[in-house]
């Protein structure tokens, strides 16, 4: 829980550096081999993060409006490739 509300929190007071887009695609893309490594424990711990990480993401996945407010311009969600600034990541390429 206080994991996902970090990330979240360094998303929103626009952190430079952090790509809150590549992160939650590495936790979304990694979520099989982390979950079967888990002890039964930790996996209740990493459950409760990914529905704080999916209740966000449903959250801008949901409204253009709400997407444009929270993530449009921020430097988590522009995209970058070796160096190359290309443009922010929009709404539709999100919920595709």
């Amino acid at each position: 829980f206080f994991c996902a509300k970090f990330v979240n929190l360094l998303h929103a007071i626009k952190t430079p550096k952090l790509c809150t887009i590549i992160f939650y695609n590495q936790v979304l893309c990694n979520f099989g081999p982390i979950v079967f490594s888990r002890t039964e424990h930790e996996s209740s711990h990493l459950g409760r993060f990914l529905s704080e990480i999916l209740e966000v993401l449903n959250d801008w996945s949901r409204s253009e409006s709400v997407y444009n407010k929270m993530c449009d311009g921020c430097p988590g969600f522009r995209q970058s490739v070796k160096g190359a600034t290309l443009p922010f990541v929009k709404y539709q390429r999100l919920v595709r």
